[in-house]
């Protein structure tokens, strides 16, 4: 599958890879994706995704992707957080869907951050690292809905996962500007 452009810099060629990683990392990406790729070919609705998400990180640092997959519906969510904004992005992952929203705000306007952590520190199993997996529910400015980050049960065993524990004292920071 070939994701670069004559016309791309090197920088934004990199952004391109490295949003393709996070994204392939989840196993329902590869799915829709694996007849394109055997054709080594990308379906228009993946092209515009990494093309907005490139677009919208702006040249940010990327610290997480979170990536949902319904199935049954075939709806891409994805939740993109770098040192200065937060993206949301919806697609169909069919053929040739061209329905894709996405949307990048301030993290400045972050007013309220939620962690739901299953396990606490007492009863954790002492082989277990803490704080381990959990989510984050937070309300910025600019979106309607709070956004919850989860990390991904649909990951391949390879894939990079979110530091939430580092995602969380970040967005703790923005509370206090």
């Amino acid at each position: 599958m070939r994701l670069d452009h004559p016309s791309l810099s090197d920088d934004d060629e990199a952004r391109v890879a490295d949003l393709h990683d996070w994204l392939f990392s989840n196993r329902h990406i590869q799915a829709l994706l694996d007849d394109y790729m055997y054709r080594g070919s990308v379906p228009p609705w993946y092209s515009e995704l990494l093309s907005n998400l490139t677009l919208l990180s702006g040249g940010d640092t990327v610290e997480a992707v979170f990536v949902d997959v319904d199935m049954e519906t075939y709806l891409v969510s994805v939740g993109l957080v770098t040192s200065h904004r937060v993206i949301a992005a919806r697609v169909t992952g069919r053929r040739e869907s061209r329905d894709l929203s996405s949307r990048a705000v301030s993290r400045r306007g972050v007013r309220d951050v939620r962690t739901e952590e299953p396990f606490g520190i007492v009863d954790r199993e002492p082989r277990r690292a803490w704080p381990g997996p959990f989510a984050l529910t937070v309300t910025i400015d600019g979106f309607d809905q709070p956004l919850r980050f989860v990390p991904s049960a649909q990951t391949t065993f390879e894939a990079r996962q979110p530091d939430m524990g580092a995602l969380t004292r970040s967005f703790l920071t923005n509370l206090d500007e």
